[in-house]
């Protein structure tokens, strides 16, 4: 337990001013932890201050080990200013007061790419395709498959649910200049008009784990030594379109059942709506 040497506190109606032990922290209204704050002064459990009012220093607690720092708004890797779309992302993502370990765990994982080049060309797909992360960090990313859910090309991997597969990093074309080649593929939702397939399999992929991103279809497809299958889409882009409704997709959880069931109620509704709206356009066209 933290021991309280000094301690002032200055309320306003939009900014807590405390003092604890020389320091001072100013937290606006608007700050993420406001509420969090103000029942800690209220129960007197002092020792939680520091931590909610300095957002990036838990991030960076949470994040010791991966060398990924944030300082004065800036992210940092081994003491280097680094700035993307992934980074930028995790700023915003911070900024909102939204969950950002997930975001640490892509770039801990992106950090054990061995090729600079293929780290730099993944930032180009996730910008391009603004793809949703898991939570352990790695890519939630698309794949059509035949009807036996073997691949389209070959016919000799199996992509059903469950399916862990893999190749050895050499035998994965890294050259993104050869737009279809040697590799594990996987796609945005942008590239699935572009390919064949009878069904859409859900694929994570570790950001260590990709070797190349083409250069056609604006970065919108990747090679990699694997991935995991994670489940079957059948419900088309309407499950695709919950599942990039948020930068973050948490699997197996009774929450995120009840929360795809009202966006998707919304969904359908949004979409009756257009449909009436248009056949309102064309009568009056009439």
């Amino acid at each position: 337990m933290t021991q309280v040497n000094t301690f002032s506190l200055i309320e306003t109606p939009n900014m807590l001013i405390i003092s604890l032990n020389n320091k001072t922290y100013n937290i606006a209204k608007d700050h993420r932890n406001f509420a969090e704050i103000k029942e800690a002064l209220a129960t007197e459990n002092y020792d939680v201050i520091p931590k909610l009012a300095d957002v990036a220093a838990a991030i960076n607690e949470y994040a010791i080990d991966s060398g990924i720092e944030v300082r004065d708004g800036v992210v940092y890797f081994n003491n280097r200013a680094v700035e993307n779309y992934t980074t930028r992302r995790l700023l915003t993502m911070m900024d909102a007061g939204e969950p950002v370990q997930p975001v640490i765990n892509f770039l801990s994982r992106l950090i054990k790419n061995p090729s600079r080049v293929a780290q730099q060309e993944l930032h180009l797909f996730m910008e391009a395709c603004n793809l949703t992360i898991l939570e352990d960090g790695r890519i939630l990313a698309y794949k059509r498959v035949r009807k036996d859910y073997r691949d389209v090309h070959s016919g000799k991997f199996d992509n059903s649910v469950g399916q862990v597969l893999s190749m050895p990093r050499y035998e994965v074309d890294d050259d993104r200049n050869n737009t279809c080649s040697y590799g594990f593929h996987f796609c945005s939702r942008s590239y699935l008009d572009h390919f064949g397939g009878e069904r859409l399999m859900a694929v994570a992929v570790d950001p260590a784990d990709v070797v190349s991103i083409p250069s056609d279809y604006n970065n919108a497809k990747g090679r990699a030594t694997g991935y995991e299958v994670m489940f079957e889409i059948e419900d088309g882009y309407r499950e695709i379109d919950y599942l990039e409704s948020s930068p973050v997709y948490y699997r197996d959880s009774e929450d995120d059942d009840e929360e795809q069931d009202d966006f998707l109620k919304y969904y359908d509704s949004t979409e009756d709506d257009l449909e009436d709206d248009l056949e309102d356009d064309l009568e009056d066209d009439e």
